[in-house]
C-alpha cells in the first residue's frame, strides 16, 4: 500500500504528528511519500526503504491514500494539488474546528489502523468550476470574487442561466457549495447545507442593502457574474488557495465540476453529529 503524508510543515503540531504517522505506517511495511519540507522538520530521520521523499510540487498518482495533517485549509492544499487523481483524502485535525478533516490527534493510530483494515467511510464532495484566463480553476468550499482596494465597494451583476438575479452592491460575494456552507458562507450570515446537496450559495459580503440575503440555487444551471468595479480591478480566491485579479468588466460562469473529491471519514460520522460537536448546534442542556 502507498499514502502520502500531506502535512502543513509550516505548523510544528502538524510536522510533529505527520512523523508519528509516518514511523507507525512504515512498521506496517506501508511506503510512505513525504515532502522533502516537512521531513526537513521531523525530530529524528527515519530511514527506511519504503520512505519516499518527494519535491512540494511533485504529484504521487500511484497512491491509493492521501493523510492530511493541519486544518481544513490542509485538505483543501491537497485537494487543490490532487484533484485530477481522485485519491481519498482522510484528514487529521491539528487545526481549530475541522469540519472535514475529523478524525482527532487522540486517536491517531486507531484511525490509521482503520484505514489500513478498510473500517472507514467515503463521502464524495461536489466541486464548482469557473474558467479564467484559459485555465480552469476548481472549488471544494467556495469562489469569492471581492473588491482590491480596501475603501471601494464592488458591484456584482449575477445571472441564474439567462435570468437576472440582481445587483450587489458590497465588499464582495462569496459563491459556496454544500460543503462549504459550513465555512466563510457561513460567517457571512449563510445557511448550513447538508452535504451533496445539489446547490450553490450565494452569500453577499457586506451589502450595501438590507435586502441582499443569502439565496440557494440548484446546480441544474451556470452563475453567471459581471463584474465592476470603479477602482478597475477585483480579486478572486478559490477555497483560499489561488487568486486571480479580475478586471473590471470581466465575466465569470460557474458551474458544477465532472469531477469530485472523496473524503474518508469515521464509520459513525454523521453532519449532524459534526456540526453539534463543532458549533454545538441545536444543543440544549437538560439538568
Amino acid at each position: 500500500m502507498e499514502i502520502i503524508i500531506f502535512d502543513n510543515f509550516d505548523k510544528p503540531e502538524a510536522c510533529k504528528y505527520a512523523e508519528e504517522a509516518a514511523k507507525y505506517l512504515l512498521e506496517k511495511n506501508v511506503v510512505c511519500y513525504i515532502k522533502k519540507k516537512s521531513y526537513d522538520k521531523f525530530r529524528d530521520k527515519i530511514t527506511s526503504k519504503n520512505l519516499i521523499l518527494i519535491d512540494d510540487d511533485e504529484v504521487v498518482k500511484t497512491a491509493q491514500f492521501i493523510v492530511t495533517f493541519g486544518g481544513d485549509g490542509t485538505i483543501l492544499g491537497a485537494v487543490k494539488k490532487y484533484v485530477d487523481c481522485n485519491i481519498p483524502i482522510m484528514g487529521v485535525n491539528v487545526g481549530k474546528l475541522g469540519f472535514l478533516s475529523e478524525f482527532p490527534t487522540s486517536r491517531l493510530y486507531n484511525a490509521l489502523d482503520d484505514l489500513l483494515a478498510g473500517k472507514y467511510k467515503i463521502m464524495n464532495r461536489e466541486l464548482i468550476e469557473t474558467n479564467y484566463n484559459n485555465q480552469t480553476i476548481t472549488a471544494l468550499n467556495d469562489f469569492v470574487i471581492e473588491k482590491k482596494d480596501l475603501s471601494k465597494m464592488i458591484t456584482l451583476k449575477a445571472y441564474y442561466d439567462q435570468q437576472f438575479i440582481g445587483d450587489y452592491r458590497a465588499d464582495g460575494l462569496i459563491l459556496a457549495t454544500a460543503t462549504g456552507s459550513t465555512a466563510y458562507s457561513l460567517s457571512g450570515g449563510g445557511p448550513l447545507i447538508y452535504p451533496n446537496t445539489n446547490v450553490f450559495c450565494i452569500t453577499p459580503i457586506c451589502p450595501h442593502s438590507l435586502t441582499l440575503r443569502p439565496l440557494v440555487l440548484p446546480y441544474k444551471k451556470r452563475i453567471k457574474i459581471k463584474v465592476f468595479s470603479s477602482t478597475g480591478e477585483a480579486i478572486m480566491t478559490a477555497d483560499g488557495q489561488s487568486l486571480q485579479v479580475l478586471q473590471s468588466g470581466d465575466i465569470l460562469e460557474f458551474y458544477l465540476s465532472k469531477k469530485k473529491v472523496s473524503i474518508i471519514v469515521p464509520t459513525n460520522s454523521t453532519f449532524f453529529e459534526v456540526i453539534r460537536n463543532k458549533f454545538l448546534w441545536a444543543e440544549y442542556a437538560f439538568n
